[in-house]
């Protein structure tokens, strides 16, 4: 797994990370095109999901490249390293927010047995695995690539699918896999043309996660009335598509849950109209040390709006209040409560989420009600 990482590990480890489409990042080239490395090695196995997008883009690429550096300075080997920072990064940023709405949406929180899928970005990864059509970023002239010239048209891209991802399907043809965009579908249906994937194990037909596909997520979780769609898009495409992925993932429910016997348990929620997502450490449950967490105690504090640090509530006696970045306002239905330490850091370090509060498991549910202490930032401390 390592030996990638062995080749730009003196580029990563620099005085400033390289941007990463730098040459020293570079992997390969043809013509405008290059593709370059970061750190999206670490393939999961005995994961049960996998979520397919095109390629990472130069945010995922950079987000991997600072978590992988803190990860190795932190003294992580580099399988934990390379594990951490594939989690951290994988359709991190806005992308994340979408993708967790919709796969609610079509019920496979269910299917996993989990409240909601934004548990495979923390306390379930187990059950997941992020991997794109093209494992590393590709770049076009040092821009990311958006799908044209299309992988399977273009001899060097497809090349590319056939050294990293045939790896990927061989090790996990019994998971359901989930493409993310026409480029990462078509490359997905091209393998089980081959033979090389069963096609009942692929979940298609979500509309790329991406901020610029807004309208078409927002139609697919019915957050907008067709009337007000624009000509472009398609209303009846995106109903079919969603109600065949219902039917599907419904019709695997009726079997047992795809969770381990080991899985994390949550806590229920409050109210109906609160998504909170609370989950315990199975390690910390049992009463064992947790060092991990411990490192990320040091590794980064709370401050209040008046320059105050702030350090975590420990010992199962607190939440970290979570809502995605961007929420500027504290309304119930952004809350999302992380009561392990480790978990919460590493929501806020994939760019996607920001604490909002720190509150006493006991105080009311309000977001920054009595007990509350309102998070103006989170700063990070420097290791030695």
């Amino acid at each position: 797994m390592t030996t990638m990482l062995a080749l730009f590990r003196s580029a990563i480890n620099g005085p400033h990370p390289p941007h990463p489409a730098h040459a020293s990042l570079e992997i390969d080239r043809s013509g405008a095109l290059s593709v370059c490395y970061a750190p999206f090695d670490y393939i999961n196995s005995s994961a049960r999901v996998v979520l397919l997008g095109m390629t990472p883009g130069a945010q995922q690429a950079d987000n991997a490249l600072r978590a992988l550096r803190v990860a190795l300075v932190s003294g992580d080997s580099e399988d934990a390293a390379l594990k951490s920072a594939k989690t951290a990064a994988s359709f991190s940023g806005p992308m994340r927010k979408n993708l967790v709405g919709m796969l609610d949406r079509i019920g496979l929180h269910g299917m996993l047995g989990l409240e909601s899928c934004v548990q495979l970005f923390t306390t379930h990864a187990h059950l997941v695995h992020f991997t794109s059509a093209v494992r590393y970023p590709v770049f076009v002239g040092g821009k990311n690539y958006t799908g044209s010239p299309g992988i399977l048209r273009t001899p060097f891209l497809a090349g590319l699918c056939d050294r990293w991802l045939a790896e990927e399907v061989e090790q996990l043809s019994s998971a359901f896999w989930i493409p993310l965009g026409k480029e990462a579908q078509s490359v997905i249906n091209h393998f089980a043309a081959r033979g090389r994937l069963d096609p009942a194990r692929i979940l298609d037909g979500l509309p790329h996660p991406s901020p610029a596909n807004a309208e078409r997520i927002a139609y697919f979780l019915g957050k907008k009335l067709r009337a007000r769609l624009c000509a472009k898009t398609n209303p009846d495409q995106i109903e079919a598509a969603r109600e065949k992925l219902i039917g599907k993932v419904s019709g695997f429910s009726g079997a047992a849950p795809l969770t381990r016997s080991t899985a994390v348990p949550t806590v229920p929620k409050k109210a109906a109209s609160l998504p909170e997502v609370a989950a315990k450490s199975a390690v910390l449950a049992a009463g064992a040390k947790d060092r991990r967490a411990e490192r990320f105690a040091k590794t980064f504090f709370l401050e209040d709006a008046r320059g105050n640090p702030r350090f975590p509530i420990r010992n199962r006696r607190g939440y970290f209040v979570l809502a995605p970045r961007g929420a500027n306002t504290h309304h119930a239905e952004y809350a999302i409560h992380i009561e392990v330490e480790e978990d919460a850091y590493e929501m806020v370090q994939s760019g996607t989420y920001k604490i909002r509060a720190v509150r006493s498991i006991n105080d009311p549910a309000s977001l920054l009600g009595t007990g509350d202490r309102a998070i103006a930032r989170v700063v990070r401390v420097r290791q030695p």
